[in-house]
């Protein structure tokens, strides 16, 4: 388990309201797409499969398999139990995170459209502006390097 010296930038109150909430998993969502675009498969075409529709799981958590635990220097958890993106032909995404917080289970999600140049994915959530994000996509793979959940950066892989 990874313990920083400071995992959540401002540390929630224990009972943190509906809209901390629903921030905290937009921003969960955004990072796993994020790092999922950031990783890759061995793919020869470094733009990217042509058609890149379709579902994405989340598979690992800064480089931990999901379920992944994250706690800070004062005990406040943070586990990412479950994740999924769906590409859709269009232009527009769906995204779902299962996510625990300090034993209080929430499912997080998002909705948007998003854009493709070479292997760059940029998302803008139709929920929160202030949700928009870039990932990278090789393969079958989507990563998201670096993506602040809570004031704390994590890196995000998906795999169709």
């Amino acid at each position: 388990m990874r313990t920083p010296t400071r995992l959540f930038a401002a540390a929630p109150p224990r009972r943190a309201g509906p809209a901390r909430l629903a921030m905290l998993a937009r921003t969960v969502l955004a990072a796993a797409l994020l790092a999922a675009a950031a990783c890759g498969d061995d793919d020869d075409d470094p733009a990217g499969p042509a058609d890149i529709s379709g579902t994405y799981t989340l598979r690992t958590v800064d480089g931990n398999p999901v379920p992944a635990t994250f706690s800070d220097p004062d005990g406040d958890e943070l586990r990412f139990n479950s994740g999924s993106l769906t590409l859709n032909q269009g232009g527009t995404y769906n995204g779902a995170l299962g996510v625990t917080f300090n034993s209080a289970p929430f499912d997080l999600a998002d909705e948007g459209t998003f854009t493709r140049s070479g292997n760059t994915l940029t998302f803008a959530s139709t929920i929160d502006a202030d949700n928009d994000f870039t990932a990278t996509i090789s393969g079958t793979t989507i990563t998201a390097a670096t993506y602040e959940v809570a004031g704390a950066p994590f890196a995000l892989v998906l795999r169709k």
